[in-house]
C-alpha cells in the first residue's frame, strides 16, 4: 500500500493551525482570532471610525436610498478555511474522516491529485457557499473532506462504506463521548482550581496583615524588623503568582464556555458539504474519469451480487 503521505499532510497542517490558534485550548477563543482566515462575503465599508464600519458603499440607489450594498469575497480565506477550525469536535470529525478515506483512496490515486481534490472542492464550495450566503462566514475542511469522500465512492463503493460506518462508529460511540467527558472533567477541573485559588489568596492576605500588624509592633518598640519586610515581599510575589494563575484558570474556563456555546449556536453547513462533493466530482470527472467506470463497475458487481441471493 501506498504511504498516505497526501492525506498525513491534511491533517499535520489542519491540527498545527488549530493547537497554534487555540494555545492547545480545547476551542479558539476569541472566535475572531480566525475571522480573517474564513471564507466571507461582508458589505465593502466605505468609511470607518473606532474600527467600526459607518458607511457602507451603495452598488444600487433609489429616490436616494441605498436599496443594494456592494460585496467583497474574501479569496485568500477561501484557501485558508479549509485548514481551521475553530471547536475540536469539528476537528476531530474531519480528520478521523480523513483517515478513514486514505485507506480507499490512496492505493488507486496520486498524492498530487488527492490534494487537488481537497484542495478544489474546499476553494470552490467556499466561494458558492459565499456567493449564495451574504454576510456569510464558513470555516473547517468539511467540503474538501466531501470531495475526497465522493472520490473514495468512485474508487472502491464497498471499501468507502465498510472505512465510512467503521468512522462513525468509532467517533459516536468512543471519540465524541470521550471528548464530551473531557470537557466535563476539564470544567469541573477548573472551577475546583477556582476555589482554591481564591482560597490560597484570602489566606496570604490574612497572612499579609498579620505581617503588616508585627512589623508596626515592632517598629513602634524600635526592634528591627528585617525578617518580616522580606516575609512581605515574598508573600506578595507568592501572591501575585497565585493572581495569575487565578486568571489563567479563569481564562480557560471562559474560553471551553464560549466555545461549547459557539457550537451549539453553528450548525453544520449541509449546503457546503453538497458543494463539496459536487466539485469532487467535477475534479474526478476532470482528471481521473476511469474513477467513474470502476464505480460502475463495482455497481453492476454488487447488483448481479445481490440478484443471486434474492433468487
Amino acid at each position: 500500500m501506498k504511504k498516505p503521505y497526501a492525506t498525513l499532510l491534511i491533517i499535520l497542517i489542519a491540527t498545527a493551525t488549530y493547537l497554534t490558534m487555540s494555545q492547545g485550548n480545547l476551542y479558539v477563543n476569541p472566535v475572531t482570532k480566525m475571522y480573517d482566515y474564513g471564507v466571507k462575503r461582508d458589505p465593502i465599508c466605505e468609511r470607518w471610525e473606532n474600527n467600526t464600519c459607518r458607511e457602507y458603499v451603495c452598488a444600487k440607489t433609489e429616490n436616494n436610498t441605498c436599496k443594494e450594498y456592494a460585496y467583497q469575497i474574501n479569496y485568500l480565506g477561501a484557501f485558508t478555511y479549509s485548514f481551521m477550525h475553530i471547536v475540536i469536535k469539528h476537528l476531530l470529525i474531519n480528520m478521523i474522516m480523513l483517515l478513514a478515506i486514505r485507506w480507499v483512496i490512496e492505493t488507486k490515486l496520486e498524492k498530487k491529485l488527492l490534494i487537488g481534490i481537497f484542495l478544489f472542492s474546499g476553494i470552490l464550495a467556499g466561494l458558492g457557499y459565499a456567493l449564495a450566503n451574504p454576510h456569510s462566514w464558513v470555516i473547517g475542511a468539511s467540503a474538501g473532506v466531501a470531495g475526497m469522500l465522493v472520490a473514495a465512492y468512485l474508487v472502491d463503493v464497498k471499501k468507502t462504506i465498510i472505512v465510512l460506518t467503521g468512522s462513525v462508529l468509532l467517533l459516536s460511540c468512543i471519540v465524541l463521548p470521550l471528548t464530551d467527558y473531557t470537557i466535563h472533567q476539564l470544567t469541573t477541573s477548573h472551577e475546583q482550581q477556582l476555589n482554591n485559588t481564591q482560597q490560597e489568596i484570602q489566606k496570604i492576605n490574612e497572612t499579609i496583615k498579620q505581617v503588616e500588624k508585627t512589623i508596626q509592633e515592632k517598629q513602634e518598640k524600635g526592634e528591627n524588623a528585617t525578617q518580616e519586610i522580606k516575609q512581605i515581599q515574598n508573600l506578595t510575589k507568592q501572591l501575585n503568582q497565585t493572581i495569575i494563575k487565578k486568571e489563567t484558570v479563569t481564562t480557560e474556563k471562559e474560553t471551553i464556555k464560549e466555545g461549547s456555546e459557539k457550537e451549539k449556536e453553528t450548525p453544520a453547513s449541509d449546503l457546503i458539504h453538497m458543494l463539496g462533493a459536487l466539485f469532487g466530482i467535477v475534479y474526478m470527472l476532470a482528471f481521473k474519469r476511469i474513477s467513474f467506470e470502476w464505480f460502475i463497475t463495482d455497481l453492476k458487481k454488487y447488483w448481479n451480487w445481490m440478484k443471486k441471493k434474492w433468487h
